[in-house]
């Protein structure tokens, strides 16, 4: 069975799984397409590059937990 979800869905759930400080989501300009940016900009020094992977695979994982969801 396969169900269809709109972006407007998909943002609805993550926002209920995840913390608006780990990420924020929004609708792209397609309904099938999803935003997930940092929930804070990152600093200035150098520790902060290291971050940025850590973040998006913490938001990768958050998506594929609501692609898992049964529906």
């Amino acid at each position: 069975m396969c169900v269809i979800v709109t972006a407007v869905v998909f943002v609805d759930l993550l926002m209920h799984v995840c913390s608006a400080v780990a990420a924020l989501w929004r609708p792209e300009y397609a309904s099938y397409m999803v935003e997930g940016t940092p929930g804070r900009p990152y600093g200035h020094r150098m520790a902060h590059f290291n971050m940025v992977e850590a973040n998006m695979r913490l938001r990768l994982s958050y998506s594929h937990y609501i692609v898992a969801l049964p529906f």
